[in-house]
């Protein structure tokens, strides 16, 4: 019986306990990454050059292979797939930075919608 609750309470509480090890374990540099991926969302893209220049700084393999993905994007014109690529780095910066998560979920609160538009930079 203790090890169905051990079994549960793992399962449950895993990804909570994946993320807080991701997130000690995540670099200053990857934890800047993500701080200038929320400034960029912030101000609507005007620092886009910042965040790329900040991800091609980071630790993270995941986040700097989407360096090439936003700049093809750009060139392409292609908005989806900037908002892809966008949304691939929110969701590794969730799991890397508590303030980039509480602030981008401070945005999506105080910008209605705008977390579910295509980002147009």
């Amino acid at each position: 019986m203790i090890s169905i609750v051990v079994a549960v309470v793992v399962v449950l509480g895993g990804g909570a306990i994946f993320r807080a090890v991701r997130e000690a374990t995540a670099s200053p540099k990857d934890k800047a990454a993500c701080i200038a991926t929320l400034t960029m969302i912030q101000d609507s893209g005007q620092s886009l050059e910042q965040a790329l220049t900040s991800w091609a700084a980071a630790d993270d393999d995941k986040i700097r292979a989407e360096i090439a993905n936003i700049r093809a994007a750009i060139n392409a014109r292609d908005p989806q797939a900037l908002a892809d690529s966008v949304n691939r780095v929110i969701k590794r910066c969730n799991g890397i930075s508590s303030q980039f998560r509480d602030g981008f979920s401070d945005y999506c609160k105080t910008h209605e919608g705008a977390c579910k538009q295509n980002f147009g930079f």
